[in-house]
């Protein structure tokens, strides 16, 4: 009788012990995981809304300075930047600085300024400063990036602050002027 004690309590035991959630976070152990990359999208926009980084939009800032300061360190916008290819499917955060990915279609809603290649599974809390010397314009910016996991699934909070105002999200839109050297050519 004891060892028929012994055997449903060991049997019950392990029962409750298999069907009990850890409470752990994280992905479940069968799931593989492949997080994305992380950054700020930068849209120049004029008065209208019209896409001040579209080579059809005649006073675009195409081509000229256009500067991103990270811990010290001036990026300058990458106006012919591709996409390097690296030999997998997996997304690796390669940090590219500012580039413009224009490249990426013919659609208008791509060209933006686009800053980062952060690994998109940690957390983050920059301090950036935007500028475009030809107007004299000069932007902070904070960049906080939260990653976390509910219910076994990635999930991320991404907040730009833009001169100490959240504007809750990762997409900044700035009104500007036309480029005052815009040439009328395509560019």
């Amino acid at each position: 009788m004891k060892k028929l004690i012994l055997f449903l309590t060991f049997t019950v035991a392990m029962l409750v012990m298999a069907s009990c959630d850890d409470g752990s976070e994280g992905p479940k152990q069968e799931v593989i995981w492949d997080i994305n990359p992380t950054g700020i999208s930068i849209f120049l926009v004029d008065e209208k809304g019209n896409n001040l980084l579209d080579p059809a939009t005649q006073g675009n800032w195409i081509g000229e300075e256009i500067i991103m300061t990270y811990e010290g360190e001036a990026y300058n916008a990458d106006w012919e930047y591709c996409m390097p290819k690296t030999g997998t499917r997996y997304l690796m955060a390669i940090f590219d600085g500012l580039v413009w990915t224009g490249w990426l279609s013919s659609d208008s809603k791509y060209n933006l300024l686009y800053f980062g290649g952060f690994n998109g599974d940690y957390d983050l809390d920059i301090s950036l400063n935007f500028s475009i010397p030809a107007l004299n314009l000069s932007y902070d910016i904070r960049f906080t990036h939260e990653f976390y996991w509910e219910e076994h699934k990635p999930k991320r909070k991404d907040h730009i602050y833009f001169n100490g105002e959240d504007i809750n999200g990762d997409e900044l839109r700035l009104v500007i002027p036309l480029n005052p050297n815009y040439e009328s050519s395509i560019q």
